[in-house]
């Protein structure tokens, strides 16, 4: 999911040691399931945390290939600032894609 910090935030019930439903399953507990990665684009003036001016609004997930890109099931932030998509590849790398080239860049993990 895209967050107003400039990350995007994957959630893994996988890696969830405690419950996962019923009374004890507070959300609280579950902090060991959330991935976050940093936009790789620059950062608010004076901002030392990571993340990225960008805030991108919506995540799309392209579940058959079809931008032709990384593979299936692949999910995608829209940039607002930079009129691109961000691409979250499983090697926590990602490409952006502007109105010009594909440029590489590296999702970098924050937590």
């Amino acid at each position: 999911m895209a967050l107003a910090s400039g990350h995007l935030a994957s959630f893994d019930r996988r890696k969830v040691k405690g419950p996962l439903n019923g009374p004890k399953a507070t959300g609280q507990h579950a902090r060991e399931g959330w991935t976050f990665y940093a936009e790789p684009l620059p950062q608010l003036q004076g901002v030392t945390t990571p993340g990225s001016a960008e805030a991108s609004y919506y995540t799309w997930v392209d579940q058959f290939n079809t931008l032709g890109l990384v593979g299936r099931n692949v999910p995608i932030n829209t940039g607002n600032e930079s009129a691109g998509l961000l691409v979250l590849k499983e090697t926590d790398q990602s490409r952006l894609l502007d109105d010009s080239a594909c440029i590489r860049h590296e999702f970098a993990r924050t937590r």
